[in-house]
């Protein structure tokens, strides 16, 4: 959702148009126990990207219509998952191997999904920085 949002006076079409001026590209990925944000592009662009990031995750504009449309999607795609074989033999296996603690198992509800409120998860990714993460970087730059 993050991906599709705006941030501060910036809408998500002015935001993506600004990160691909810059040759910079930005991805993010959240699971129940961990996120990331990926971010790759020119090192001369570096530091504006990183700003840029920065006021995507300070500022976003979450919407909560734009969240509910992507509930609705996810619970659909979950309901098609039922009718895909390999699908189910995955969370077979994956129960198998982890019982309780199977990736399967451990996604939010569809009641949690369909309750979830963009202004609380805008609050939550403008901390995400305060969190406890690690920083890798390849690229040309020397530690400092």
């Amino acid at each position: 959702m993050l991906e599709k949002s705006g941030a501060g006076d910036m809408s998500a079409e002015v935001l993506q148009k600004k990160l691909y001026a810059l040759g910079s590209s930005v991805s993010f990925r959240c699971s129940a126990d961990s996120s990331s944000i990926n971010l790759s592009g020119l090192d001369e662009h570096m530091s504006e990207t990183l700003r840029l990031v920065n006021v995507w995750l300070e500022q976003s504009k979450l919407d909560q219509a734009q969240l509910k449309a992507m509930v609705a999607n996810q619970i659909s795609e979950r309901r098609d998952h039922f009718d895909d074989p390999r699908w189910l033999g995955s969370a077979l296996r994956e129960y198998a191997m982890y019982g309780r603690e199977s990736d399967f198992l451990t996604q939010p509800s569809n009641r949690a999904l369909q309750s979830a409120k963009a202004k609380s998860l805008q609050k939550l990714v403008a901390g995400a920085a305060n969190y406890q993460h690690t920083t890798l970087y390849f690229g040309p730059r020397k530690a400092d």
